[in-house]
């Protein structure tokens, strides 16, 4: 289950190289070398998480990216800076 959350969160993932997307106070100023499947997987055992919490997460998320806003500044993108 951890390696499909994974694999969901990437391909929700969109390129920062748009000008119009400015830093947010959640990007990291470079891409974390871990890829997102195996911080995913430490999460998994280090907080000893269950699979349904990792469910809730996933739901919760794609509603926070899927909310529309009035303004282009305002909106929420999962990127490479910011998934970790």
């Amino acid at each position: 289950l951890v390696e499909a959350v994974a694999r969901a969160m990437l391909c929700t993932i969109s390129s920062k190289q748009e000008a119009s997307q400015r830093d947010t106070m959640f990007d990291s100023i470079s891409v974390p070398a871990i890829p997102v499947s195996s911080y995913l997987r430490r999460l998994y055992r280090d907080f000893r998480c269950s699979d349904s919490c990792f469910v809730c997460a996933l739901v919760i998320l794609d509603r926070i990216l899927s909310t529309k806003t009035d303004t282009p500044m305002n909106e929420i993108r999962l990127t490479a800076w910011n998934v970790h």
